[in-house]
């Protein structure tokens, strides 16, 4: 675990302290943070989390269950926000049932209607009007319509990787952002000329929020949203009930 992942933490930390030379460090040991996955003297600091997620939200423009819109007239573009939310009632059994880690894989079909077959119904619409073109247009035409066909293509193979989300986080570029420093998270719709885009945002205590694009990934975006929602409520879960445990061998040793 880096610098920047352990301030995530202690920024959260009751125990955390800032030195004006060294940024935020340990108020226990007043040196920079040590552990590797989690801390043992880690306690939460809710009134920090809420007072930090009250504000990001604000920044979206989300107030309360408000879904916030903004629209640009002029540029034609508008852009939404909200929090994330159950489409399928969280049982016990379906919790449950949860693998350790989840993986939405890329899908061809949605990269192809989505990006590749309106190129081509743009090329048949100026098809129609082929006995206008001189042969430099022609030419100039056919090489920006290739470059608009390979940005797709070459977005499939080595733009965004598929979403890896699991009991302890959301694998983010091969880094895993883990529920416990993640404020809340937001869906966002951002349309621009008749082209949707929608993103999952990670809200982060200090550093700029991680924006993952929804599009082009397998099943619908609602059913990706189910899938955070249920790994963020299985992982709260899981940390009440090792908290409950801590305590139970606690009171047992004393």
């Amino acid at each position: 675990m880096n610098r920047k992942s352990q301030v995530r933490h202690c920024l959260l930390c009751r125990n955390r302290k800032w030195d004006r030379n060294q940024g935020t460090i340990c108020g226990l040991t007043n040196q920079y943070a040590t552990f590797k996955n989690t801390c043992p003297d880690y306690k939460n600091d809710r009134a920090q989390r809420k007072k930090i997620l009250e504000k990001k939200l604000f920044d979206y423009g989300i107030t309360g269950n408000q879904r916030s819109i903004v629209v640009d007239s002029l540029n034609d573009e508008s852009t939404s926000a909200r929090e994330t939310r159950f489409y399928q009632k969280p049982t016990k059994g379906l919790l449950k049932a949860l693998p350790k880690e989840h993986l939405i894989g890329k899908s061809f079909r949605k990269y192809l209607l989505w990006y590749i077959l309106p190129l081509f119904l743009v090329a048949y619409f100026f098809g129609n009007s082929w006995q206008e073109w001189t042969t430099r247009k022609l030419l100039i035409d056919t090489f920006i319509f290739l470059a608009l066909i390979a940005y797709p293509i070459g977005d499939y193979f080595f733009g965004n990787k598929p979403l890896k989300v699991s009991t302890r986080g959301v694998f983010y570029k091969g880094e895993l952002i883990q529920w416990q420093v993640i404020l809340g998270t937001i869906i966002q719709s951002k349309q621009s000329r008749g082209m949707a885009t929608q993103y999952l945002i990670l809200l982060m205590p200090y550093e700029t929020d991680i924006e993952i694009n929804l599009n082009g990934l397998a099943g619908s975006n609602r059913n990706t949203e189910q899938v955070i929602a249920l790994y963020k409520l299985k992982n709260q879960l899981l940390r009440k009930a090792a908290a409950r445990k801590r305590q139970a061998m606690k009171a047992a040793r004393s």
